[in-house]
């Protein structure tokens, strides 16, 4: 069953979303992303950005894109990203916990660029290479295996564990997500304003930009 809900509104519309659903105990919040760049943002205010800063849940973000407006969506190839951190290891759990029977999940974790020089060949996936040694690499693998939910939910999704290699993460995810051909992108965000975000949300404002598959943002709240 569902409910409609139309009523007017003065002021950010993101805030007035996250409201209702925190007044509703809502477990997740999805919301049309436009494909703006940052001055159109800060000109025009973005609700899919301010409901993701005042949500106490959840967040999925759509980009509109009018060849699949009318295609139900699907969720069996997905792409969870972590930085082994409390909150970015909480994308693991929601992505299987949203995942079609018989979904093949990513989980995957970047870490830094070995030295090279500019005219040395460099892919994203070049540690998924077993044949290449890399102690970083096998160091990640370890830990997202240990992430990996088990129990009765589980059966039938099928992991494959990626340790991307790349200085600019949000780059990495998104050229991952179009390689992958993935139908959704789950990350964690703590979601703050100010200083706080731009360390801790930087990755995840820059991912909103570089790609159009819709991105389930883990709320630190959500926890």
């Amino acid at each position: 069953g569902y409910k409609l809900r139309v009523e007017p509104h003065l002021g950010s519309l993101g805030e007035r979303l996250a409201s209702i659903a925190a007044q509703d105990h809502a477990d997740l919040i999805i919301v049309g992303s436009h494909d703006r760049n940052m001055v159109e943002r800060i000109w025009e205010g973005s609700v899919s950005h301010a409901t993701l800063h005042h949500a106490q849940t959840s967040v999925l973000c759509v980009p509109f894109d009018e060849s699949l407006a009318r295609v139900r969506p699907r969720a069996r190839r997905i792409l969870a990203v972590t930085d082994f951190s409390r909150l970015g290891n909480a994308a693991v759990p929601l992505a299987y916990a949203v995942a079609e029977p018989n979904a093949t999940l990513h989980i995957a974790h970047v870490v830094s660029a070995r030295e090279r020089t500019p005219l040395d060949f460099h892919d994203i996936f070049a540690l998924d290479n077993p044949a290449l040694p890399s102690a970083p690499r096998d160091e990640a693998i370890e830990r997202l295996r240990a992430l990996l939910p088990q129990g009765p939910s589980t059966e039938g999704k099928h992991a494959q564990l990626h340790v991307l290699e790349s200085d600019n993460h949000a780059e990495a995810i998104a050229q991952a997500a179009e390689r992958l051909h993935v139908d959704l992108v789950v990350i964690g965000t703590h979601g703050r304003s100010g200083l706080s975000k731009a360390l801790l949300g930087s990755v995840v404002s820059s991912l909103l930009g570089l790609t159009k598959r819709p991105i389930l943002l883990a709320r630190e709240a959500a926890l």
